[in-house]
């Protein structure tokens, strides 16, 4: 409807209809599945910045863990009131894409266990074949 709220998508049914959905992905068809769009790539490129200052870890609410932070894109089980679809590996490839070094904002919200999980995570190898 053109008549509906900006920036989100909005169906409608003339009569009654049942609708079943699981795992509906919608996103822009110039680019695959939680990745940015080209003109988004190509606007990093040209403003000359070094390091991307994230903020999609950041005032959740109620947190995250470590296993849900580490999914691939959209699997990250965010406990808060902001929940999103970006996960750790997903947003450092998307930097990576940029060719640009991460920022990372992260709450205050996991255990000591969860971060040491964490340190261990970002000192681990990368290996482009398996990650």
């Amino acid at each position: 409807s053109s008549n509906g709220p900006t920036g989100q998508a909005v169906w409608e049914w003339g009569r009654p209809s049942t609708l079943y959905m699981d795992n509906l992905r919608i996103f822009e068809a110039s680019a695959p599945f939680g990745d940015w769009l080209p003109v988004d790539y190509n606007a990093m490129a040209v403003s000359g910045m070094k390091f991307l200052r994230t903020h999609m870890f950041v005032k959740t609410g109620f947190g995250y863990t470590m296993d849900g932070f580490t999914n691939p894109v959209g699997g990250n089980n965010q406990f808060g009131t902001r929940g999103n679809s970006w996960t750790l590996p997903s947003l450092l490839q998307l930097v990576r894409n940029a060719k640009l070094d991460p920022w990372l904002q992260i709450e205050m919200c996991m255990s000591e266990v969860e971060w040491l999980a964490f340190a261990e995570y970002m000192c681990a190898t990368y290996d482009p074949i398996v990650d």
